[in-house]
């Protein structure tokens, strides 16, 4: 199962968790015929997830997307859909959180949906 720091989902989508990696970047220098590699230290680059996850009670729902508005600006430890763990990554922004009922359950407990998408660095 996925996570975000101490939230789980039933569902994570996204970009895939990029650890960091040597960059490197092409110069050209006009009137020359070729370009120049030049080497540069590890980076990582922000990268994109999107969740859902079920609760019963609709309060619930909205305190967790009002939760998740409060981890911008930390460090977690982040678990893919692919179980792939990262830890110490920045969550730079949470965007298009969304609480919606479900009109027709199909798992046990699950009425209200809260959906997010979330702006994330490894550190």
């Amino acid at each position: 199962m996925s996570s975000i720091g101490a939230f789980s989902f039933i569902e994570m989508a996204g970009e895939k968790l990029q650890p960091a990696s040597d960059q490197m970047s092409l110069v050209a220098r006009p009137g020359l015929d070729g370009d120049i590699v030049r080497y540069e230290p590890q980076k990582t680059r922000f990268f994109e997830k999107r969740t859902v996850e079920g609760y019963t009670l609709k309060a619930s729902a909205n305190g967790a997307a009002n939760t998740y508005t409060a981890l911008k600006g930390t460090l977690v430890t982040v678990v893919d859909e692919l179980d792939f763990t990262a830890n110490n990554v920045l969550i730079a922004d949470v965007q298009s959180i969304r609480v919606a009922p479900v009109l027709m359950p199909s798992a046990a407990g699950v009425n209200y949906v809260v959906f997010a998408t979330w702006l994330m660095k490894p550190t």
